[in-house]
């Protein structure tokens, strides 16, 4: 699992450390940290309940999984996610941390998204 401190500015060495080992370019992290924030705030706005907040998570993952990837590449795909939720949550695993193979990228009709 990657963490970042609190308030990391995009060209702090923590912040380029975090997109190097997640393997995307700085700016891709920031705004997937946007994105994270939009969803926050849109969940708090909708007064959903961390149950429906996983559940609305969850099935959005899936739509794109289903649109995006590859059906050979599905099966890496959860099990990536599964393991990522996992480190996540802090439960303990036999896997060392940066061990778990990154599923491929999001794929639609052969081409990269």
């Amino acid at each position: 699992m990657v963490a970042l401190p609190v308030g990391a500015l995009p060209d702090s060495p923590e912040f380029l450390d975090a997109a190097k080992k997640l393997g995307i370019a700085p700016a891709d992290l920031v705004k997937v940290i946007d994105f994270q924030e939009a969803l926050r705030r849109e969940a708090n706005r909708l007064k959903l309940s961390p149950p429906h907040i996983a559940s609305g998570c969850l099935n959005l993952v899936g739509d794109l999984m289903n649109q995006y990837v590859n059906e050979e590449d599905k099966a890496d795909m959860v099990t990536s996610i599964f393991r990522q939720l996992w480190t996540h949550a802090g439960l303990k695993s036999d896997h060392p941390e940066g061990s778990v193979k990154v599923a491929p990228s999001f794929n639609y009709k052969g081409e990269k998204y």
